[in-house]
């Protein structure tokens, strides 16, 4: 444009040729031609991100167990979530954030590292565990120069599980924790955790750090403290943790490092609070179990942004590496969203479907295994009956369009495949598959296992559909209730039933076996014992327990 002040074609003349041009004209044009520039450089120059920018710090802080839609800034009116709904005003909420699968461990390991579940092998809780192999964004951010801490809230996040790589300290002391009695699991309490996440963020000094904290509180069972309570006693939980995670604000606020921190709040799954026969989680992939809260809080991010379309947990890492200015090492099944959620941005976010999976039916239970895909408008579920949801009409999925929608389903069928078609990585730890081989062929020799030599393999039937076996997880969490209840024979009479029903689940007969080595009754429980070794979901542990 400042070009053609002086040009002209040759056949005309040019008065400016011939006259001089004032100096206040180019002192004008200097001027123009300078904002023009500028007005470039601005729209098309990297977004400022790092240090420089204020991204000095990451606190990524996990509620266990928790729906979007219990959480004030999600819609919900019964909410009391001061902390959670004070982040959505002061940064970006993501209004589908899909968890990868409605268990701790496979989804917490998404949610560190950036893999979908087929390419991190953490498949379940207590049988599967994190390779040494796999990248952590611990590991990334320390080999970065960054102090790496976490503090965990229950049992089933053991560092014995693997996500305590790269981690300089991991605070997975469960001294204080009371046992849940659906679950069992160890458990401490939302403001014990954050006391001992500020203990070790007051000892940062000046350092670059990332922290990572995990509240169990809204797991079942629901038990929030006297002054927490609430009509609903899930709802009184996340009012808990949300006041957990203000002690973790107000402490960086008082230190003056808020403003220097990316702070993420997420997930790892919901809760189905009896929504298709599943009174807690763990057996399906509807937006009950794995629709989740995820917000995002800096200075630079966009305030009160709501980015609508659908994204994975698998987004995070690569996200905050991005505002952190830090390289990644290592390819993501996830995308960043960081060019969307800045300031002056639009929130939107293009990505392929997200992936589910839930593989709890098949390792506990000897079901199967259920594989989904999930974007803005529907989710497909592979299972021995498939499903496809509407979700703009069908919110609660209760409409299974198949059979009839065999064209669509296609198309995410295709997709599937195509995700795991290079093969899948499997950690179990706690398997046949992977026992050490010597164990393997003593076990062989008592005729407990298949020998050294022989192929591991699944017979051809067809798996039950956890559909149709919904009833038997909840006879099965029923009896385990009782075993905490002291009330052994109402116990142990339900799970024969269930065993009657379902002989290869090995959760119910582990529990049975407990009973009768309680009761004195070893004989029998060796008889399951010798049963139960040669059914789907067998056990290390089993074989320890009848040798």
């Amino acid at each position: 444009m400042c070009a053609l002040v002086n040009s002209a074609p040759p056949h005309m003349s040019n008065p400016l040729k011939d006259k001089p041009i004032p100096p206040y004209m180019k002192f004008i044009v200097a001027v123009v031609c300078a904002i023009f520039a500028w007005a470039v450089f601005l729209e098309y120059r990297p977004a400022p991100v790092g240090v420089d920018a204020g991204f000095k710090n990451l606190l990524v802080v996990t509620f266990d167990t928790t729906r979007a839609d219990r959480i004030g800034a999600y819609g919900y009116p019964k909410a009391k979530t001061p902390n959670l709904d004070r982040m959505a005003k002061e940064g970006v909420l993501f209004e589908r954030c899909l968890a990868v699968a409605p268990i701790t461990l496979p989804s917490h390991t998404s949610i560190l590292t950036g893999l979908y579940p087929y390419n991190h092998g953490a498949r379940n809780n207590g049988t599967h565990h994190v390779p040494d192999e796999i990248e952590t964004l611990a590991e990334t951010l320390s080999a970065n120069g960054f102090a790496t801490g976490a503090t965990v809230s229950a049992l089933v996040l053991d560092s014995r599980y693997g996500l305590d790589q790269g981690f300089d300290h991991y605070d997975d002391n469960l001294a204080n924790a009371t046992k849940a009695p659906m679950f069992m699991f160890r458990e401490t309490k939302a403001l014990d955790t954050s006391k001992r996440a500020v203990r070790w963020l007051q000892d940062r000094g000046d350092e670059r750090w990332f922290m990572w904290v995990h509240f169990f509180d809204p797991h079942a069972n629901y038990d929030p403290p006297e002054e927490f309570a609430m009509a609903d006693p899930y709802d009184g939980e996340i009012s808990y943790a949300d006041a957990g995670l203000g002690e973790l604000m107000s402490a960086l606020n008082s230190m003056g490092k808020l403003d220097q921190t990316l702070v993420v709040m997420t997930a790892d799954h919901g809760d189905s609070m009896g929504e298709h026969g599943e009174s807690t989680h763990g057996m399906f992939v509807y937006d009950a179990t794995t629709r989740v809260p995820l917000l995002m809080r800096h200075p630079s991010l966009a305030q009160g942004m709501r980015v609508p379309d659908a994204i994975s947990s698998v987004d995070i890492v690569p996200t905050a590496l991005d505002l952190l200015d830090i390289p990644a090492t290592i390819s993501f099944d996830g995308v960043s969203t960081a060019d969307a959620i800045r300031q002056g941005e639009d929130g939107r976010v293009v990505r392929p479907p997200v992936y589910q999976e839930a593989m709890n039916p098949y390792y506990n239970h000897g079901w199967s295994d259920l594989r989904a895909l999930r974007d803005n408008g529907k989710r497909y579920v592979r299972a021995p009956r498939e499903e496809l949801y509407d979700l703009f009409r069908d919110g609660r999925e209760l409409n299974n369009l198949l059979p009839g929608a065999e064209a669509q389903a296609e198309t995410y069928q295709t997709q599937l495949g195509m995700m795991l078609s290079a093969g899948e990585l499997d950690a179990r730890g706690d398997d046949i598959r992977s026992m050490d081989p010597d164990m393997r062929e003593a076990l062989a020799e008592m005729g407990y296992v298949w020998s050294s030599d022989t192929e591991v393999a699944e017979d051809d039937a067809v798996l039950k559909d956890p559909k149709d076996m919904a009833h038997m997880w909840e006879r099965s969490q029923m009896a385990n209730q009782l075993v905490r209840a002291d009330r052994l024979e109402e116990a142990e009479s339900m799970l024969r039933s269930v065993l009657a029903e379902d002989p290869d689940s090995a959760s119910s007969a582990s529990a049975l076996v407990g009973i009768l080595m309680k009761t004195e009754r070893e004989d029998e429980a060796l008889e399951i014992l010798r049963q139960s070794v040669n059914g789907r979901g067998v056990r290390n542990g089993t074989f320890v327990r009848l040798a």
